[in-house]
């Protein structure tokens, strides 16, 4: 079974440092990892040494673009039988990857899968709030609902990842959440049994989702291209994406008023659901703004 690890990089010394270790410690030897620099503007240089010397790859990218272009350029670098992501913040633990297959070669019809994670705030187990682990099986509610699937957690299927065609290049924050809509909505989520193997680290200042304000604005435009787009839903489905969009589109109205911006409020009130194909480019330019 062979894997393709694929890390996004874009500065992070010390934390990039720590992932790649993580990944170079695995149990599982039948891998290829590949370090995707997103044009950095600190020396990463130490880490392309441990990474190229080690027979693996590293990638640079001349223009920073954001998580989702680094994953994906990433995953087309060669060929896999599997897809794992680790963000460059987060650690494996030394047995994730060989539990994680072992538990596919048992489990052969699921496409997609993802393990438990540890919580660490600003270097400190933080206990993760019971209604925010990880749910299994049929998910697509939990994924409207909230990301429920970590990129860090997650082994995808060559065939799978072929389908879906990664991940949309436009979001620059919310690109998992994104993806996990159009995955979830056809497929059964494994989760690996036993104890948490990835520690998923937060508390730091550049952490994408406390570093941009507002990320309902990306998650209202992703699931009105999903609902836009879709030729196949389930009633329930159809209703649970109706019933977030408008949720949001309240919220990001009200902010919006609060904030001065009569024209957006007025906006997000008179935008019916599903969006249109007009509607749907003007949210993306309100996440611009």
């Amino acid at each position: 079974m062979k894997v393709l690890i694929v890390i996004p990089a874009y500065n992070r010394l010390p934390f990039l440092a720590r992932s790649i270790r993580s990944v170079l410690g695995q149990s599982f030897t039948d891998y290829r990892l590949v370090v995707v620099d997103d044009a950095s503007t600190e020396d990463l240089s130490s880490c392309r040494k441990v990474v190229e010397e080690s027979g693996h790859t590293w990638l640079a990218l001349s223009e920073n673009q954001g998580p989702a272009k680094a994953r994906n350029e990433g995953a087309s670098q060669m060929p896999f039988d599997w897809v794992m992501f680790l963000d460059s913040d987060d650690a494996w633990m030394p047995d994730k990857v060989e539990k994680q297959m072992a538990w596919h070669l048992a489990n052969p019809e699921v496409r997609i899968s993802q393990v438990k994670e540890r919580w660490i705030r600003n270097g400190s187990p933080f206990n993760k709030p019971a209604h925010l682990k990880q749910p299994e099986g049929e998910i697509f509610a939990d994924c409207v609902e909230r990301c429920s699937i970590g990129p860090s957690c997650v082994a995808i299927r060559h065939d799978l990842w072929a389908e879906s065609g990664g991940f949309d290049e436009w979001f620059r924050v919310c690109e998992d959440y994104e993806l996990w809509l159009r995955i979830a909505s056809r497929e059964m989520i494994g989760l690996i049994p036993g104890p948490e193997l990835m520690d998923k680290h937060g508390g730091h200042s550049d952490q994408l989702s406390t570093a941009v304000p507002a990320l309902d604005r990306f998650r209202l435009v992703a699931l009105a291209q999903f609902l836009n787009s879709r030729k196949i839903l389930t009633a329930p489905q159809r209703e649970i994406v109706m019933k977030a969009l408008n949720e949001k589109k309240t919220i990001l109205g009200k902010g919006a008023a609060k904030r001065g911006r009569d024209e957006w409020a007025t906006f997000f009130e008179e935008a019916q659901v599903p969006l249109s194909a007009e509607e749907i480019a003007q949210a993306k330019a309100y996440c611009e703004l």
